[in-house]
């Protein structure tokens, strides 16, 4: 059995539904929580992702230097989301040459684990990087989160790792292959991003990254809080599935072909919208608490 899971960024995949992951059949899920000393704020995804049965871990992007602060920082994060790490060791200059060395990186294991009590049961060190330092032994690190793509095009998980050969999963440097990511073009909850495998049930995951499997929580009894937030600017499955319904609930004043982008064209609808439902001053470039109240009396769902 393989299942499969996402890698995710909180400023490059911003608004992301982590529920929308989930239901469409993900079972775990890495968010960066934090590079050098640097904090990225996706505690809240990862809370999310526990709540809703995603096996959740939080990674660091392991910059070169200052390694104790750096484990400081990652196991903190760690702690404050209630979920066990991934290291992410990649970094390169403008060159493209690696930054970082072996040491460092047992270095920022031993102190993460070790100093600061973090679980770090796995180790994103792509092949290629792994050459570019010299293929040194990997044994006494954590399995390895390896990279491999077997195609450039986008598409659905399950339909690109079906071209996913056994040789992408084999072991280097002494350390076994444990999770593989095979695309950075997976068609996720509406968005391109990273999609994983790993070869085992959800409870082999659970047991590698050591951690009690999460049943999810039940969902939230249907009212105008399940609609989505949506900003101007936006390009989402959720923006289009409310474009669809203004221009065929209100085709009068949202005369305009449903794309997904939320610019001014929907814009003005929407503050239309709003001033005939009466709220004072909206602008309609979000959809919040009023304005989902609004659209949920009228029969939008979402």
């Amino acid at each position: 059995m393989t299942i499969f899971g996402v890698d995710i960024h909180p400023q490059y995949q911003a608004g992301i539904s982590i529920e929308q992951i989930r239901a469409e059949g993900f079972d775990f899920m890495a968010c960066k929580v934090s590079q050098g000393t640097g904090l990225y704020d996706s505690i809240s995804w990862l809370q999310r992702g526990r709540a809703c049965g995603l096996l959740s871990l939080g990674y660091h992007y392991l910059n070169p230097g200052n390694t104790d602060a750096q484990a400081r920082t990652f196991a903190d994060q760690l702690r404050r989301a209630g979920v066990p790490g991934m290291l992410d060791a990649e970094a390169i200059d403008s060159a493209g040459h690696a930054t970082l060395t072996i040491g460092e990186i047992f270095t920022f294991i031993e102190y993460a684990t070790k100093r600061y009590g973090a679980k770090v049961p796995l180790l994103y060190l792509p092949r290629w990087y792994w050459q570019r330092i010299g293929s040194p032994v990997l044994a006494g690190l954590p399995q390895l989160w390896a990279s491999s793509y077997p195609s450039t095009q986008p598409g659905f998980a399950s339909i690109l790792y079906s071209n996913v050969g056994v040789d992408r999963w084999g072991s280097y440097g002494g350390n076994n292959v444990s999770v593989l990511q095979f695309t950075d073009k997976g068609i996720v909850a509406g968005r391109q991003i990273d999609c994983n495998a790993f070869q085992g049930t959800c409870d082999d995951f659970a047991g590698a990254i050591n951690v009690n499997k999460v049943d999810p929580a039940p969902p939230p009894p249907p009212g105008p809080e399940t609609i989505p937030d949506m900003n101007y600017g936006e390009r989402s499955s959720n923006v289009l599935h409310l474009q669809q319904f203004m221009t065929s609930k209100f085709a009068a004043y949202n005369a305009y072909t449903p794309t997904g982008y939320y610019g001014d064209q929907t814009a003005v609808g929407l503050k239309e919208f709003q001033r005939r439902i009466g709220i004072i001053g909206g602008d309609g470039r979000n959809v919040g608490p009023q304005t989902k109240r609004g659209l949920w009396q009228f029969g939008f769902r979402g």
